[in-house]
């Protein structure tokens, strides 16, 4: 006896056009992008090659008529001239003078931060002083310090 066999689990669905997803449309444009821009590279090196080349080739022939050479020949005088002029009036000055800065330097740093050191030290002490005797001295004395002070600024 051949029983129906019932089962309890659904057929797997099978999958429609319809339920597939497509690409995004920008994926569809991608390999023609790849393409484009490698052709705009390719033309891109290709006018540059020729460029380069027909200005090398007319170069070559104008350097052969230029009367640059000459001219440099005829002014090697002036240009050493200015050469040594500038060497010795301007560089010779000028690496002396930093020389003698970089020698000076921690010189002038020990000055300065003893000038400074002093002058705020001056500024605490004399602070300092004037609290004391603000709290020190009657206040009697210090109306006849003020004044005294005051007379001697004018």
């Amino acid at each position: 006896m051949a029983t129906a066999s019932t089962s309890t689990f659904a057929p797997m669905p099978t999958p429609t056009l319809a339920s597939i997803p497509s690409p995004p449309p920008i994926a569809k444009i991608l390999p023609y992008l790849s393409i484009a821009s490698s052709f705009l590279l390719a033309s891109i090196t290709k006018v540059w090659r020729v460029t380069l080349a027909i200005t090398t080739y007319l170069t070559q022939h104008l350097i052969t008529v230029s009367p640059v050479p000459i001219l440099a020949y005829v002014l090697a005088p002036i240009t050493v001239f200015c050469e040594v002029a500038f060497g010795f009036f301007v560089l010779t000055p000028y690496r002396t003078t930093v020389y003698l800065l970089e020698a000076m330097y921690p010189v002038y740093v020990f000055c300065g931060v003893a000038c400074i050191t002093g002058g705020l030290l001056g500024l605490a002490g004399r602070s300092l002083s004037q609290i004391l005797m603000a709290f020190a001295l009657p206040e009697e004395v210090m109306e006849v310090f003020k004044v005294e002070v005051e007379v001697e600024r004018e």
